[in-house]
């Protein structure tokens, strides 16, 4: 069985303070065949920058999209499923860490069930 591609999706709003910890939780994963979108919701601050400035050494696969105006984390979140390429969806707060072992526990667990919920 080929490896599954998961695309994980980050609403972010006004949100440079925090974002540093979830790009590098990720980047720290066990389980390396996924892409980020991050759905920038029109911030204040430089959450955009600090995104750019964190992954441009890296090679995390990632997309970086900017609302217009303020929509909301559900707007941003339909716009990154629409935009991911992956086979399945799996949802951060962009002030979030998760564990390094948090997408390879949700790949073992797909195997074995036809849809997985995590929470914490």
């Amino acid at each position: 069985m080929s490896e599954i591609k998961i695309s994980v999706i980050v609403p972010t709003f006004n949100s440079s303070n925090t974002i540093e910890r979830i790009i590098h939780s990720l980047y720290n994963q066990i389980f390396k065949d996924f892409e980020i979108i991050f759905i920038d919701d029109s911030s204040s601050d430089d959450t955009v920058e600090t995104i750019r400035e964190t992954l441009e050494n890296t090679n995390i696969k990632y997309q970086l999209l900017t609302n217009e105006s303020n929509k909301g984390p559900g707007y941003s979140r339909n716009r990154g499923i629409e935009n991911a390429n992956g086979d399945y969806i799996v949802f951060i707060d962009s002030d979030d860490a998760v564990r390094e072992d948090h997408l390879s526990t949700l790949c073992s667990n797909i195997k074995d069930y036809d849809s997985v919920f995590i929470k914490g």
